[in-house]
Formats: C-alpha cells, sequence, structure tokens
C-alpha cells in the first residue's frame, strides 16, 4: 500500500475529473505492479531502484493532476460550440502545446511500461530458470532419496551384525564372569592356604631355630666328649704301659707260682669309669 492518498480538490468538469482518475489511477497501478513482480525475483534488486528513481512523489502527483486538468479542460473546452466572445478570447490564451508536467507525466508513464515489460521478461526467465532447477533438483533429490536408502540398508545390516556380535560379546563377557568368579573362589582358597602355610612355615621356623640351638648344644657336646676321648686316650696308655710292666711282672712271677693269678680279658663298656682299658686283673680267688 502507497504511504500517501490523492485528493482532487478543484471543481472541474465530470469528463476532466474521470480522466485525470484514470490516469493517476494507471500510474499507481504500474508503479503496485512493478512493486509486486519485483519481490519475486532476487535479480530484481536493480530494477526496484529504478522504480524508486522514477516513482512518483505526492507533490509530483498534484501536479500532474492539475496538469491533467488543466489539459481536461482545454480539450473540453474546443469540443463545445463557442457561442460567446469572451469564451473565444478565453480559449486564444491557452496554449496548444502540451506542457511540461504533462510531457513529464507520459515519459513517466513510458518509463513504468518499460521497466514492467522489463521486469515481466526477467519474471519470466527467472520462472523458466526455476522450472528447470526445480527439475533438475527433483532428480537430484531423487538419487539423494535412493542413496540415502541404500545407505540405511547398509547401515540396518551393519546394525544386525553388530547386534549379533554383541551378543557373542555379551555371552563371552558372561563366560569369563563366571570364570572369574571360580578364579576368585581359588584365589581365597589359595589366600587361605597361604596364610595356613605361612603359620606352618613360622612354626617349622622356629623348630629350626630350636634345632639350631640344640646343635650348638649338640656341637658343644661333641667338643666336650672329644675332650674326654683325648683324656682316655691318654689313660689308656698310661694304662697299657702299666698292663704291659704288669704282664711281665707276671710272666716273670709265674714261673715261680702260675697258680696264684690269672690274667682275663675281658671287653669293658665304660673306660672312663673303670679307667683300665680293655683288661682286668682278677685274682684266682675273686
Amino acid at each position: 500500500m502507497l504511504p500517501f492518498s490523492i485528493t482532487f480538490t478543484t471543481p472541474s468538469h465530470p469528463r476532466v475529473e474521470t480522466l485525470a482518475f484514470v490516469l493517476a489511477t494507471l500510474c499507481l497501478d504500474f508503479d503496485f505492479a512493478l512493486r509486486k513482480n519485483s519481490s519475486h525475483n532476487t535479480d530484481s534488486i536493480n530494477a526496484m531502484d529504478d522504480i524508486n528513481k522514477t516513482a512518483l512523489t505526492p507533490v509530483e502527483l498534484l501536479k500532474a493532476d492539475h496538469a491533467i486538468r488543466v489539459a481536461s479542460a482545454h480539450s473540453q473546452t474546443l469540443q463545445q460550440d463557442i457561442t460567446t466572445p469572451s469564451v473565444a478570447m478565453h480559449d486564444s490564451t491557452i496554449p496548444l502545446a502540451p506542457t511540461p508536467e504533462i510531457a513529464d507525466l507520459l515519459s513517466r508513464v513510458t518509463a513504468l511500461e518499460a521497466s514492467l515489460a522489463h521486469q515481466t521478461h526477467l519474471n519470466e526467465v527467472h520462472e523458466a530458470h526455476t522450472g528447470k532447477n526445480f527439475r533438475e533438483q527433483r532428480h537430484v533429490n531423487k538419487d539423494r532419496k535412493l542413496r540415502l536408502q541404500q545407505t540405511m540398508r547398509v547401515v540396518e545390516n551393519g546394525m544386525n551384525d553388530q547386534s549379533v556380535e554383541t551378543k557373542k560379546l555379551e555371552v563371552r563377557a558372561n563366560s569369563h564372569a563366571l570364570q572369574l568368579k571360580e578364579m576368585k573362589k581359588r584365589v581365597e582358597r589359595c589366600a587361605s592356604g597361604g596364610e595356613y602355610l605361612e603359620g606352618i612355615c613360622e612354626g617349622l621356623q622356629m623348630e629350626v631355630e630350636e634345632l639350631k640351638v640344640e646343635k650348638r648344644e649338640l656341637q658343644e657336646r661333641v667338643k666336650e666328649l672329644e675332650e674326654e676321648v683325648m683324656v682316655v686316650k691318654e689313660r689308656d696308655g698310661v694304662l697299657e704301659g702299666r698292663v704291659k710292666v704288669l704282664e711281665q711282672s707276671i710272666k716273670g712271677e709265674m714261673q715261680f707260682r702260675p697258680e696264684r693269678i690269672n690274667i682275663e680279658k675281658v671287653p669293658v663298656l665304660s673306660a672312663p669309669q673303670f679307667a683300665v682299658g680293655n683288661y682286668c686283673l682278677f685274682s684266682r680267688f675273686y
């Protein structure tokens, strides 16, 4: 809608008012058609600029209305019969050439018609290109739809395969969970057995320590016994010497009294206890 309105305030002949109204309406229709057609095309920005440059302002429209009224009055008076001298004198003063306002108005109307024709041509070309692009885009959309359907089938097949693999993995996971549960029980049993073995090892370690103490005691006892054996050996040597001396003395005495002394060799269990070696002297009447 235009932001202004046109009001005819100068009274005149009905035909003059009708002609002025028709011309003003024609200008407004051209302006509205150009604005409406230019809104459907992306290439109509320049056309809109041309329309804005050639559009009539309210003041120019009022001037054009006044010029139209004057021209209409002039044409109307020429058609009427001249009956009075005053009318003839009045008509002789009216210029026959078009006024600048009328010429400007006609040029603007022509420019509007040219702009409207150009805009119509642009709209037709745009519609043709739009239809062609629409058909091409429809084919492209069909191809995209087919590719999308194929892709969806592939994705669905992949999802089905993945679901099967997921089920297999779930079964394996459950099996592994059971195995882990059994292994956990075994580990717990091994841990309890390890604690029991640790207790046994501690007891054995204590026994080993006690055995070490006993070993040291036995080693000390063996050393003492070795010392006692050395002493016994020394005493045995001394006693053997005495025995030899006694044997010699006995042999000497037996030459004179063999019935008095009897020498017997008997085993002695405890050498340190008797301290006489393996020989004992027994008298005949012992």
